[in-house]
């Protein structure tokens, strides 16, 4: 076990590399003193990037940032007229929702109960949404039967020679109607 009261000394001195040394150290310490943990925080602040990170990470080591609070229950509905709550389930068929309510954000604080609703509401609205499009998609009516052809064979060389034949086609299309143009015009002068 490292001598905690030498590294807060060494992290104290004028060398960079010696106090480089003792944030690392710090940090695969099992424990450290509060003072160490003061020093640390000093040291994070140090005009040196290499110390400062080496002593932001033995901090994060020895203090991990405070979890996130619960945010409290909603004081208010969820939801907007016509939405069925998240239980039902929705039809068999997709119909895509009404285009609902144009939810505009309001121009509060990201964190007001306005501004949190008017986010709940286009969580809600996208999750219908999504819901929809799920039911669509694993439903037998959507089941749509691809055409039968080369563009879609697994063998490379039937794609490739549908793509080039497709290539040609679509040359002769813009090209005979500009050989005819030409044809003519050379037959008018």
């Amino acid at each position: 076990m490292p001598d905690i009261a030498k590294l807060v000394e060494k992290l104290q001195t004028g060398n960079r590399n010696a106090r480089y040394e003792a944030c690392e150290e710090l940090r695969v310490a099992d424990t450290i003193t509060e003072e160490a943990l003061q020093v640390l925080e000093r040291a994070s602040q140090d005009p040196d990037s290499g110390v400062a990170d080496a002593a932001r990470r033995a901090l994060h080591t020895h203090r991990p940032p405070a979890p996130a609070p619960t945010p409290p229950p909603p004081l208010y509905p969820t939801g907007f007229p016509g939405q069925s709550t998240p239980s039902h389930p929705a039809p068999s068929m997709y119909s895509p929702p009404a285009p609902g309510p144009t939810v505009q954000m309001p121009p509060t604080a990201p964190n007001s109960p306005e501004y949190v609703f008017a986010l709940e509401k286009r969580i809600i609205y996208l999750e219908m949404h999504i819901s929809g499009l799920t039911q669509a998609v694993q439903s037998p009516s959507s089941q749509v039967k691809l055409p039968n052809t080369a563009l879609l064979s697994p063998s490379f060389l039937s794609r490739a020679f549908a793509v080039w034949g497709h290539a040609i086609a679509a040359q002769l299309i813009i090209a005979v109607p500009l050989y005819v143009i030409i044809f003519l015009f050379a037959l008018s002068g």
